[in-house]
Protein backbone atom coordinates (compact mmCIF):
# COMPACT_ATOMS: atom_id res chain seq x y z
CA UNK A 1 0.00 0.00 0.00
CA UNK A 2 1.33 3.44 -0.92
CA UNK A 3 0.01 6.88 -0.19
CA UNK A 4 -0.44 9.74 -2.64
CA UNK A 5 -1.50 12.65 -0.48
CA UNK A 6 -4.58 11.53 1.44
CA UNK A 7 -5.32 8.64 -0.93
CA UNK A 8 -4.12 5.07 -0.34
CA UNK A 9 -3.17 3.12 -3.45
CA UNK A 10 -2.51 -0.61 -3.62
CA UNK A 11 0.62 -1.37 -5.67
CA UNK A 12 0.75 -4.62 -7.62
CA UNK A 13 3.15 -6.40 -9.97
CA UNK A 14 6.68 -7.75 -9.92
CA UNK A 15 8.26 -4.33 -9.56
CA UNK A 16 5.92 -3.34 -6.70
CA UNK A 17 7.76 -5.65 -4.27
CA UNK A 18 10.89 -3.58 -4.87
CA UNK A 19 9.23 -0.48 -3.50
CA UNK A 20 9.07 -2.16 -0.07
CA UNK A 21 12.87 -2.39 0.01
CA UNK A 22 12.97 1.40 -0.42
CA UNK A 23 10.83 2.26 2.61
CA UNK A 24 11.52 5.80 3.76
CA UNK A 25 12.78 6.94 0.35
CA UNK A 26 11.04 9.27 -2.07
CA UNK A 27 10.11 7.04 -5.02
CA UNK A 28 8.15 7.72 -8.21
CA UNK A 29 6.21 4.77 -9.63
CA UNK A 30 4.46 4.56 -12.99
CA UNK A 31 2.09 1.94 -14.29
CA UNK A 32 -1.41 1.13 -15.34
CA UNK A 33 -4.55 1.63 -13.29
CA UNK A 34 -6.15 -1.75 -12.67
CA UNK A 35 -9.12 -0.40 -10.70
CA UNK A 36 -9.89 2.41 -8.29
CA UNK A 37 -6.90 2.81 -5.92
CA UNK A 38 -5.03 -0.11 -7.55
CA UNK A 39 -1.90 0.47 -9.67
CA UNK A 40 0.10 -2.20 -11.50
CA UNK A 41 3.65 -0.86 -11.18
CA UNK A 42 5.61 -1.00 -14.44
CA UNK A 43 8.56 1.19 -13.48
CA UNK A 44 10.03 3.01 -10.53
CA UNK A 45 12.56 5.73 -9.95
CA UNK A 46 14.38 6.42 -6.71
CA UNK A 47 14.43 10.19 -6.17
CA UNK A 48 15.72 10.93 -2.66
CA UNK A 49 16.91 9.33 0.55
CA UNK A 50 17.21 11.52 3.65
CA UNK A 51 16.83 14.63 1.47
CA UNK A 52 19.77 13.66 -0.77
CA UNK A 53 19.69 12.79 -4.45
CA UNK A 54 19.63 8.99 -4.77
CA UNK A 55 20.08 6.42 -7.54
CA UNK A 56 19.57 2.69 -8.11
CA UNK A 57 21.92 0.44 -10.05
CA UNK A 58 24.69 -2.12 -10.05
CA UNK A 59 27.88 -1.10 -8.27
CA UNK A 60 30.89 -1.50 -10.56
CA UNK A 61 34.60 -1.33 -9.80
CA UNK A 62 36.83 -0.64 -12.78
CA UNK A 63 40.31 -0.74 -11.29
CA UNK A 64 39.51 1.53 -8.36
CA UNK A 65 37.10 3.75 -10.29
CA UNK A 66 33.65 3.19 -8.82
CA UNK A 67 30.49 3.70 -10.87
CA UNK A 68 26.83 2.92 -10.57
CA UNK A 69 25.27 1.32 -13.66
CA UNK A 70 21.58 2.26 -13.61
CA UNK A 71 20.69 -0.52 -16.12
CA UNK A 72 18.65 1.96 -18.14
CA UNK A 73 19.47 4.21 -21.04
CA UNK A 74 21.12 6.61 -18.57
CA UNK A 75 24.89 6.92 -18.37
CA UNK A 76 26.84 5.31 -15.53
CA UNK A 77 27.22 7.51 -12.46
CA UNK A 78 30.81 8.08 -11.29
CA UNK A 79 31.12 7.69 -7.50
CA UNK A 80 33.48 9.13 -4.90
CA UNK A 81 33.87 8.23 -1.24
CA UNK A 82 32.75 4.61 -1.59
CA UNK A 83 33.00 3.15 1.93
CA UNK A 84 34.43 -0.34 2.43
CA UNK A 85 31.01 -1.78 3.40
CA UNK A 86 29.63 -0.62 0.05
CA UNK A 87 32.73 -1.75 -1.85
CA UNK A 88 32.10 -5.31 -0.66
CA UNK A 89 28.80 -5.15 -2.59
CA UNK A 90 30.54 -4.75 -5.97
CA UNK A 91 28.55 -6.26 -8.86
CA UNK A 92 25.29 -6.24 -6.88
CA UNK A 93 22.22 -4.00 -6.91
CA UNK A 94 22.46 -1.05 -4.54
CA UNK A 95 21.08 2.41 -3.95
CA UNK A 96 23.39 5.31 -3.24
CA UNK A 97 22.61 8.81 -2.04
CA UNK A 98 24.83 11.80 -1.72
CA UNK A 99 25.84 15.13 -3.15
CA UNK A 100 27.36 15.97 -6.48
CA UNK A 101 30.89 17.34 -6.23
CA UNK A 102 32.11 18.41 -9.65
CA UNK A 103 31.08 15.52 -11.91
CA UNK A 104 30.97 12.74 -9.30
CA UNK A 105 28.40 11.66 -6.72
CA UNK A 106 29.99 11.67 -3.26
CA UNK A 107 28.37 8.74 -1.42
CA UNK A 108 26.89 9.71 1.95
CA UNK A 109 24.43 6.83 2.34
CA UNK A 110 23.75 3.49 0.65
CA UNK A 111 21.83 0.25 0.81
CA UNK A 112 22.41 -3.20 -0.65
CA UNK A 113 19.28 -4.59 -2.33
CA UNK A 114 18.78 -8.32 -1.91
CA UNK A 115 16.68 -10.26 -4.40
CA UNK A 116 16.30 -7.16 -6.54
CA UNK A 117 16.50 -8.38 -10.14
CA UNK A 118 17.05 -5.98 -13.02
CA UNK A 119 15.29 -3.35 -15.13
CA UNK A 120 15.03 -0.30 -12.92
CA UNK A 121 13.40 2.07 -15.38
Amino acid sequence: MAHAGDVSVELDGEIARRVIQLTGALVTVCGSIESVNHLRVESLELREVDGMTAYLGVLTDSGGEWTLDPETDRASIPLDGVPSDLARAASTHVWVAGTWIESRLHVASFGVLSNWGSNFD
